[in-house]
């Protein structure tokens, strides 16, 4: 393991262009993050010397912007992140800048980011988008933490039932997937917060598989073919349930799907190509 202050010039001009996040680590085949793994009940950090896992961790500002980057090489397999309870668990590693020492632990409690503090209570954090850091309610008081949230995973107490291994650098690449008209599509972005705390969306539509003549596709319109007023799409909702991983989409009514090409011309196949990013 290695860690470093990062000079704050990097953040504007270098390879650390995102704070608060895993910058890199291992992937599947398909370039997503695959740097966490399951056991029967109990979760590993993954790394090696060939694809290390790298975390910055935001500290607010003094007056730059002040950063940690922590680096692993081999495996990890923490204590607190075994022997989990039947529940959601969020997996997060906390950085001591005394001590340059990560630890690991996890909160029951989906964490909250934003300009304003949400709730007192037991594992409650907190991401402040204004002073770039991160606190943890503690006996109804804020504490400062160096922490960031790298997964989450539900057990029925046995075995893990899932795990969502947080996106690298918060950003999502759904690559082209076909689509039809009256049809719904859940994409696992895996970003970690929800939509309305800083996700901004960009869908592309084309008729060809490879994204050949591809344009912006508008959120919603009205499609004139069909009942007046009637918005048919496509348009994309939060999964309330899983709103830190998933995101829902439904193109059209039952009868066309109306994806606006900028050319006045309404489709009923075709293909959408999905652009996640963390905004902050």
């Amino acid at each position: 393991m290695s860690r470093q202050l990062i000079d704050p010039r990097y953040m504007t001009y270098g390879s650390f262009r995102k704070r608060q996040t895993v910058v890199t680590g291992v992937v599947d085949a398909n370039g997503l993050a695959n740097f966490l793994s399951q056991a029967t009940n109990a979760v590993s950090l993954n790394a090696s010397s060939t694809d290390p896992v790298v975390v910055t961790f935001a500290n607010g500002f003094n007056p730059f912007p002040v950063d940690y980057a922590y680096s692993w090489t081999g495996t990890v397999n923490p204590s607190n992140w075994g022997t989990l309870s039947s529940n959601t668990h969020y997996l997060y590693i906390d950085y001591d800048p005394a001590t340059e020492t990560v630890t690991y632990d996890k909160t029951l409690v989906m964490p909250s980011y934003g300009t304003v503090a949400p709730s007192h209570g037991s594992g409650v954090c907190w991401f402040n988008l204004t002073k770039y850091k991160m606190y943890e309610s503690v006996a109804s008081a804020w504490v400062e933490k160096t922490r960031v949230f790298v997964g989450e995973v539900v057990s029925n107490g046995t075995n893990i039932t899932s795990l969502s291994i947080y996106a690298l650098n918060g950003t999502y690449d759904s690559g082209w997937f076909a689509v039809a008209p009256g049809n719904n599509y859940t994409k696992n972005h895996n970003i970690g917060i929800r939509l309305q705390d800083g996700v901004a969306s960009t869908l592309y539509y084309s008729l060809d598989s490879a994204g050949a003549d591809s344009a912006i596709a508008h959120d919603t319109f009205a499609d004139p073919n069909v009942a007046v007023g009637a918005w048919v799409g496509p348009y994309n909702r939060e999964d309330v349930a899983n709103s830190t991983t998933h995101l829902q989409y439904k193109f059209g009514l039952n009868t066309v799907m109306s994806i606006q090409l900028y050319r006045n011309a309404y489709r009923t196949t075709g293909y959408l190509r999905i652009l996640l990013s963390r905004s902050w």
